[in-house]
């Protein structure tokens, strides 16, 4: 029996990363390495968080829904003040808890390169309050506390390209 396998994916911080590392990803690629039968996983549901603020073009904020849309994550644009991270990581928290009970995933896979301890504290929740095995996937080398697994986003190969620089 596969596994049923949600995704919260934290787009600005995922892709702040790839900015310093200088490479892309390909999100459908990425999803497909997260969730994947031939592992036995089935995704059972995928989001996307875009955190933007009033200032950033909306032609901009536009072509990245349509793209993450098309890649297969329901995708929430979050307008946060000042660059603020906290209304963003808690919209996610508030995602994780509501949806481990609407589709009842077995894992949970956080796609964030910026875990804060709100975030861990919520997770510490979801373990102990749905039994759901939670991992947290990125690029940073830090091993998130607790019952918490790390997936290293360095190995998704088919999904990261690196960016040549002249």
């Amino acid at each position: 029996m596969l596994a049923r396998v949600a995704v919260f994916l934290d787009y600005s911080s995922i892709t702040a990363a790839c900015q310093r590392q200088q490479i892309t990803i390909n999100y459908r690629k990425l999803l497909d390495w997260l969730a994947s039968e031939s592992v036995g996983r089935k995704l059972v549901y995928a989001v996307a968080y875009v955190m933007t603020n009033k200032l950033q073009c909306v032609h901009e904020i536009e072509d990245i829904e349509t793209r993450l849309g098309g890649d297969g994550y329901v995708v929430k644009t979050i307008i946060c003040e000042h660059e603020s991270r906290t209304s963003l990581g808690f919209e996610i928290i508030m995602d994780m808890v509501k949806n481990s009970y609407e589709f009842e995933p077995q894992i949970i896979v956080l796609v964030n390169n910026e875990v804060n301890n709100e975030i861990r504290h919520a997770i510490d929740y979801l373990v102990r309050e749905t039994n759901t095995h939670v991992e947290i996937a990125n690029f940073s080398g830090d091993q998130p506390q607790g019952c918490i697994n790390r997936i290293a986003l360095d190995l998704a190969s088919d999904a990261i390209s690196r960016i040549k620089v002249d």
